[in-house]
């Protein structure tokens, strides 16, 4: 449980070479690289140069193929790069490097770039001509040609539609201003009207017209009869139809270049990071001093990396007063998944202590009793272990999913369940006496039926838990001498809980055991009154002190938290034991019982498993986050986040020698 020491160093570099320099230390993934508003030299040396202008190319690029692989994935269709269990497209490093430097001009993206654009621009001109046939085609019974309607020399025509409920009324009121209104088709409740007017009563008829929600239409861009346009604007659209299967042609031409592209948005993002380091990074009209941290056992790697470069050197500077390194974590290979847990937390301050090693125990025997059967954990461990070998990159979630249901297994069995009680029910009435009696012998005690040893167990580990917690923060305010702290805030709880424990059963020891209790629970209280509140003076100490001293009762509180450990695992059971009465009573149907039961117990029990982990997990997590860390943890450090490389699309296997 080891928060790994850090080294600050300044590496400067000559500008002619700080690019391929800043690759390498990418590649390496050891430093992490200060901007400008975090590095000491800027604050000693204000008169350093700093670019701030952004890289908008290659910004602008990045997008770019952005934009060109999802055109591809989307409009090309064939068989998908990925999959849901490889989300990232498997390239080796000599094939990485290959396709980006035989696409070092970026054509191909022009070619994907203009392709789009050819798409775009088909399907736009395919949505207005659909538009203009859609407008046109309730027309197409008007015979005459569209000009003529506007060229009367004393009289209008005013083409549009109105609700058939306006169509008596307006007719009868356009006739009285001596107009004639002529109906040309009728769609969906909406009459299609030709008005003609005199000029001269343009103004009154328009105000007929709007009074009862006339919608005008303007075809005063076509010529010709309104079919003849049709026709026209359909064999616009047939040859905007054969564009598009030309481009979609072009497109399954180029779905071999779908791998390239992400090949050269990876690189090219990687290229951004590095050029973003090198820009934000105080600079003098030569050089270029990187300021930052790496961890303390890697401080050899990064000289042997710097020193391959003539005109740079590396050195270890002292941090500043007020400047906290920021913190990674490391541990073994069983305890590593666990830093899951730890990382949502919030990453621990530098001075404190890792709790993954101390989370890990607990989390895992947790999320074991919340579930409490051994077959849904076989289950568990199956899935787990074909994601293992399937799924790509880190898996550290499912190898901490496996080391817990490995544990649901042991729980289970000590607890007699076994798809609820389904398994021992069934081998007794198969007569199978040697499953029934092993499951009977490994059990120490059935929660549905005595559910005590089971509240005993959760309140017990709910105690441990926090007795060990107030132990690590005693033990590490310690170390670092801040014995005021140690005592007050931990020590005292420390002895008031147990003390006061004993005390409850006082009657089981000597009376100088329970005079010795009640002197350090006092104790205890009294080093919470005078010391848990370290601010202000004297009065304002000893007030919240006090208030501090109320404490005890969120401890008891906390304690009885773990309750839920029961209620979870009496929850699992019952509804493992509801699912095999359901099977039950569908096996009794005739001819189809059979199937029903079986398909209920699938799909009960993989509910079940799948809500019961979920609560388990969070249920869990909760324990460490709200009762356990609190005890010794405030957490805020800032993450070790080196220079290195990031893949969104790719995912680089290493190429074997």
């Amino acid at each position: 449980m080891a928060i790994a020491s850090m080294t600050k160093v300044m590496i400067a570099s000559h500008k002619d070479e700080s690019s391929e320099l800043l690759d390498s230390l990418q590649k390496s993934g050891l430093v992490q690289v200060l901007d400008v508003h975090r590095a000491m030299v800027t604050k000693e040396y204000p008169e350093l140069q700093v670019q701030t202008e952004r890289m908008r190319d290659l910004e602008e690029t990045i997008g770019q193929l952005g934009a060109s692989i999802d055109f591809l994935d989307e409009y090309a269709g064939g068989e998908p790069l990925t999959s849901i269990f490889k989300p990232l497209v498997a390239v080796n490093e000599k094939d990485f490097k290959t396709i980006v430097d035989q696409h070092s001009d970026l054509s191909i993206l022009k070619s994907a770039l203009e392709l789009k654009h050819n798409v775009e621009t088909a399907k736009s001109e395919k949505e207005n001509l659909l538009g203009a046939i859609r407008i046109l085609s309730p027309w197409q019974s008007l015979d005459l040609p569209i000009e003529d309607l506007f060229c009367l020399s004393t009289s209008s025509s005013i083409l549009g539609t109105i609700p058939e409920r306006h169509l008596e009324t307006i007719v009868a009121d356009v006739q009285k201003e001596g107009g004639v209104v002529e109906i040309v088709n009728s769609v969906d409740k909406s009459c299609y009207v030709l008005v003609v007017a005199l000029k001269d009563n343009l103004p009154e008829i328009y105000k007929l017209l709007r009074a009862s929600e006339f919608d005008t239409v303007n075809f005063e861009s076509y010529k010709g009869t309104v079919a003849s346009n049709i026709a026209s604007l359909e064999r616009d659209l047939a040859s905007i139809e054969s564009k598009l299967d030309s481009y979609k042609e072009k497109a399954t031409e180029m779905l071999d270049s779908r791998v390239d592209l992400r090949v050269l948005y990876d690189y090219h993002q990687n290229l951004h990071q590095r050029e973003t380091a090198s820009r934000v990074a105080p600079a003098t009209e030569s050089t270029i001093l990187l300021e930052g941290w790496t961890k303390e056992r890697d401080y050899q790697k990064v000289e042997e990396v710097v020193s391959e470069f003539s005109a740079s050197c590396v050195i270890v500077i002292e941090p500043g007063e007020d400047e906290y390194p920021p913190v990674t974590i490391s541990n073994g290979i069983i305890i590593k998944p666990f830093e899951i847990i730890t990382r949502l937390y919030g990453m621990p301050k530098y001075v404190e202590i890792d709790p993954t090693a101390l989370l890990m125990p607990f989390f895992a025997l947790f999320f074991a009793l919340c579930l409490t059967d051994a077959a849904y954990g076989i289950i568990l461990v199956a899935i787990c272990a074909y994601l293992i070998k399937k799924l790509q990159g880190s898996n550290k979630m499912i190898w901490m999913l496996l080391i817990c249901s490995s544990l649901t297994i042991v729980a289970g069995a000590l607890t007699g369940g076994w798809l609820g009680a389904g398994v021992e029910e069934f081998a007794k009435a198969k007569e199978i006496t040697w499953l029934s009696g092993g499951i009977d012998r490994m059990r120490l005690f059935d929660p549905l039926s005595n559910p005590m040893p089971f509240l005993k167990l959760s309140v017990a580990l709910g105690y441990f838990q926090i007795m060990v917690g107030l132990l690590t923060g005693m033990i590490h305010n310690f170390q670092r001498k801040q014995f005021v702290e140690g005592c007050a805030d931990h020590l005292s709880w420390l002895l008031m809980i147990n003390c006061g424990l004993m005390l409850c059963f006082a009657s089981k020891f000597p009376p100088a055991v329970g005079l010795i209790c009640k002197v350090l629970v006092a104790f205890g209280a009294i080093l919470v009154v005078t010391g848990s509140h370290r601010e202000g003076g004297i009065g304002a100490r000893l007030g919240m002190g006090f208030y501090n001293l109320t404490g005890a009762i969120s401890y008891v509180g906390d304690i009885l938290s773990y309750l839920r450990l029961m209620a979870l695992g009496l929850g699992t059971a019952g509804v493992a034991i509801a699912v095999n009465i359901i099977a039950q009573l569908v096996y009794d149907i005739p001819y189809v019982g059979f199937i029903l039961a079986i398909i209920v117990l699938i799909m009960g029990h993989l509910f079940n498993i799948a809500m019961s982990a979920l609560g388990a997990f969070i249920h869990s997590l909760r324990l460490q986050f709200v009762e356990f860390f609190p005890k010794f943890l405030e957490g805020g450090g800032g993450d070790f986040e080196p220079l290195s490389t990031e893949y969104k699309h790719v995912f680089i296997e290493s190429t074997t020698k």
